[in-house]
């Protein structure tokens, strides 16, 4: 959402600034070949190489705790032909993806809209923080896609 621009700011509660989370995409060079679990395991340890304590391995990412921010490092691999596809631990099964053509799909509805995509994404994250705080929520991924299925384009 940082490079989309849909991004919220985190917010404040009694004077403290709350975790933010972001997604890293990291491209491998694992293959298809290769378990979902198998590479999120290389990658976990890869982050402990480095010297990355706070892991947890999510369904698709590992979760790495840092001071101020929590980092959800989701590994990557090509598919051969442009595009790229992400592991599945729960599936397992690795599953189609493109961040890169997300992101050009995001400029050019907020190019259709006339800058109007981008705030109404954020307004609705925010809503979702605000009401959902403690509940399974959906992610800035899927309001992003209703967001772009259910607006009107032709408002002013």
């Amino acid at each position: 959402s940082y490079k989309r621009k849909t991004a919220i700011r985190p917010t404040t509660i009694a004077g403290v600034t709350q975790r933010p989370d972001v997604d890293i995409i990291a491209l491998t060079n694992h293959t298809k070949d290769d378990k979902p679990q198998v590479v999120l395991d290389a990658v976990n340890e890869a982050l402990k190489d480095v010297g990355y304590t706070a892991l947890t391995i999510n369904r698709r990412s590992i979760n790495v705790k840092l001071m101020k921010v929590d980092m959800d490092v989701v590994p990557i691999i090509s598919d051969g032909y442009g595009s790229y596809l992400i592991p599945d631990i729960h599936l397992d099964e690795w599953l189609a993806t493109n961040p890169p053509g997300h992101t050009e799909w995001c400029v050019e509805l907020n190019k259709q809209a006339n800058g109007r995509f981008k705030p109404l994404v954020k307004l609705f994250k925010w809503w979702r923080r605000e009401n959902l705080p403690d509940l399974k929520r959906p992610k800035g991924f899927i309001l992003e896609c209703l967001v772009a299925k259910h607006m009107n384009y032709n408002e002013s």
